[in-house]
């Protein structure tokens, strides 16, 4: 055995009876080379510009600001959560960084761990939390209400970010990336896979002729998304396109302004309830009620003039015409 392999031996039995030493809970400096990246790290996009950040906040200390988490493997740890800070200790050549132990764990949970520290964040892209959800239900067997109690997220958010798996994988990436905006990622996943990069072209050219319109670039048109979803919606009855059939007979996941609009008809409806009512009582009745006819009177009024300029808002809407009166 030669000097070199004699050494690298002896290396590797200091480093195992240093890891061997390591328990839950210890906050201790690691060698950078004992220190491993998970391969299946939820997060799979970092900006230079964000690393090279990172790396400056932690360089006169010389070390992270914060301990990562890692668990102990055979001859490394694993990090769990920190990997920014850890590529920004890697920019900055540090040899060693502090880090909490964690308890040993399974693959799976270091991944939840991972990614619902993550998703805490605002560095993972919606994709990228579209595919930790889609990974915790199948590690779990979780269903999207019971991924949405261990995340922290509302279930609808987990069922309207889950449709972003239905693109193909070219579009995926450029989601991740931020070259398709999460909006109009969902409109083209509304397509099947062999229909959506033309959703796509015709967004780019879209956005390309309203770029050359306004004398801007590209990049910084928002196109509107009701305006969007009718220029998709033509294209496809021209090309004879459907969009996805919804699965399992299920309702379709309400948008926020349908559920204010159907939030203000059942109030206008009830509204109309209780003016009847009231057509009915004795005046007598009336004036002998806690509420005064000054506060009543002033409600109705706001009430009135807010329902008036919805009233205006919607006439103005492209294709809206008052229903014929026999």
């Amino acid at each position: 055995m030669n000097v070199v392999a004699i050494n690298t031996e002896k290396q590797r039995r200091e480093d195992q009876k240093f890891l061997d030493s390591l328990k839950p809970g210890m906050v201790v400096e690691i060698p950078i080379r004992l220190i491993k990246r998970n391969s299946e790290q939820p997060r799979k996009e970092f900006k230079l510009s964000e690393l090279q950040k990172k790396a400056n906040s932690m360089k006169d200390a010389g070390d992270v600001e914060i301990p990562i988490n890692v668990t102990v493997r055979d001859g490394f740890v694993l990090i769990i959560d920190g990997e920014c800070r850890f590529r920004g200790a890697k920019i900055n050549n540090f040899t060693k960084i502090s880090c909490l132990i964690k308890p040993q764990m399974e693959d799976k949970e270091v991944y939840k761990r991972s990614f619902i520290a993550n998703t805490q964040r605002t560095d993972m892209s919606l994709m990228e939390i579209a595919i930790g959800f889609e990974q915790l239900m199948k590690d779990y067997n979780l269903n999207q209400s019971e991924v949405a109690e261990v995340s922290g997220f509302s279930q609808g958010f987990v069922s309207n970010t889950l449709k972003l798996l239905r693109l193909k994988e070219s579009l995926r990436k450029k989601v991740i990336t931020e070259e398709l905006d999460n909006g109009i990622a969902l409109m083209i996943a509304a397509f099947k896979e062999n229909h959506q990069d033309m959703m796509y072209d015709l967004w780019l050219e879209v956005r390309k002729d309203k770029a050359e319109e306004l004398g801007k670039k590209a990049e910084t048109i928002k196109l509107h998304p009701n305006f969007l979803n009718r220029i998709f919606t033509a294209a496809a009855e021209k090309h004879g396109i459907k969009r996805r059939s919804r699965r399992g007979g299920q309702k379709r996941q309400l948008s926020s302004t349908e559920q204010t609009m159907r939030a203000v008809i059942r109030i206008c409806k009830s509204l109309g309830t209780e003016i009847k009512f009231i057509e009915n009582e004795t005046a007598e009745s009336l004036h002998s009620q806690k509420t005064t006819f000054t506060e009543l009177m002033t409600t109705m009024e706001e009430a009135l003039k807010s329902l008036k300029a919805q009233t205006e808002r919607i006439q103005e809407m492209d294709g809206w015409k008052p229903e014929d009166k026999d």
